[in-house]
């Protein structure tokens, strides 16, 4: 039985480990043939992180032998590959490791990330410049020279540097005016041609950091991608099955091989029913047909259910960093129009999940629905001109309570 991997970011690392990997590279191959400037966003563990780091592996290693047996490695209906893509540098800045309240330091963090960036891609080191951008010029500068093919270009949290200023607008409106200059930069044609993928990932969507501004595509809603990071129903079945079996019993006292077909359906019916009930139901679908179960939650719950001896369903979210800064920020303010999200489902328009406003103007309801506290109503469709948005599941329901 292979082991789940918890807090895990490392793909070659859980493949190595021969750790539970659940194959999401149907998903990962469209959105690599579909954008070429792609923004996502996700609540905090959903695997974004690891979501990155397997297309740097992807792009930087190739097929074999990590993917070995996956979507991506097999055949289309002609014989020729799937992928068949040449190798490319791998350019993946997590700006979570940028996090200040001096502007100073954090560009000097910044040329530190770029700066084992380029030791790793044999680059000469990278000077501090007036601002990042400028930084990051004289590195795709030099990162081109050597690699004339072009790069990858992955940047993950990009939004955690502000998320932590709210509060101090004179320091986020500095170290927001060097993100924007960072980003319109690498919109330039001097940058821009040189990359053979963009992939932006972050959980709440500013108009400071407009994501169409850079010709970032947010994917977000995309239904072809609501199932690329979270787990489905038949996921859960198939690859958590023996972890399915170890909770069954230890939740009704018994021996899977004593149980008749019947019974044993009706016990797992029940089990996902109620995992469905505490960890289920973000829908990331425009549609708003398809949903999915946290993955963070969900790895906890089995990994627990297997070390213990007994069964409990617990917050597991929220305890990873739930409490994010700028959700709790707005509680403080918004109490009143908590109070009515908590108690009833809420509306939506199009216009402000598609366009959201300046952080001091921004709606409160998008800063939960971007954090993972509210999501798409089933059956809500983005089509329309507005959407219902709703607590998905217990869990956020009781964690919502915590953050206040």
């Amino acid at each position: 039985m292979q082991r789940i991997p918890v807090g895990i970011t490392s793909f070659i690392q859980a493949k190595n480990k021969d750790l539970l990997y659940i194959d999401k590279s149907k998903e990962l191959l469209y959105l690599l043939q579909q954008y070429k400037f792609a923004f996502l966003s996700r609540p905090r563990q959903f695997g974004k992180t690891l979501l990155l780091d397997e297309i740097e592996t992807l792009f930087s290693k190739g097929i074999d032998p990590f993917f070995k047996g996956t979507y991506i490695a097999g055949y289309n209906d002609d014989g020729s590959p799937r992928w068949d893509e040449p190798l490319y540098p791998v350019v993946n800045l997590d700006f979570s490791s940028c996090v200040n309240k001096s502007l100073d330091t954090f560009r000097q963090l910044f040329v530190a990330k770029l700066n084992l960036i380029a030791s790793k891609l044999g680059l000469d080191k990278i000077h501090l410049k007036i601002n990042i951008a400028q930084s990051f010029i004289e590195f795709s500068n030099k990162l081109v020279k050597k690699y004339p093919q072009g790069y990858v270009l992955l940047i993950d949290e990009y939004n955690t540097p502000l998320n932590h200023l709210i509060g101090d607008s004179k320091t986020f409106d500095k170290i927001r005016n060097d993100l924007h200059y960072l980003y319109a930069n690498i919109k330039q044609s001097k940058i821009s041609e040189h990359l053979r993928f963009m992939l932006v990932t972050g959980i709440t969507h500013y108009e400071e950091l407009c994501v169409p501004y850079f010709n970032l595509k947010d994917t977000t809603y995309d239904s072809n991608l609501a199932t690329i990071l979270g787990y489905t129903k038949e996921e859960i079945l198939y690859y958590f099955k023996d972890y399915l079996k170890i909770a069954i019993e230890k939740l009704h006292h018994c021996k899977i091989e004593d149980l008749d077909n019947t019974i044993f359906k009706a016990y797992q019916d029940d089990l996902l029913k109620t995992l469905e009930t505490y960890y289920g139901n973000y829908c990331f679908d425009e549609f708003g047909k398809i949903t999915v179960f946290s993955p963070w939650s969900v790895n906890c719950f089995f990994k627990a259910a297997d070390l213990q001896d007994k069964v409990h369903f617990n917050d597991y979210w929220y305890d990873a960093g739930g409490n994010r800064p700028e959700l709790s920020h707005y509680l403080k303010h918004h109490f009143k129009d908590f109070l009515k999200i908590y108690q009833n489902q809420s509306h939506l328009s199009k216009f402000t999940i598609k366009h959201p406003r300046s952080i001091h103007e921004i709606d409160f309801r998008y800063i939960l629905l971007q954090t993972g506290y509210l999501s798409l109503a089933k059956g809500s469709s983005l089509l329309n001109g507005g959407v219902l948005v709703t607590l998905p599941n217990l869990e956020l329901r009781q964690a919502l309570t915590r953050c206040c």
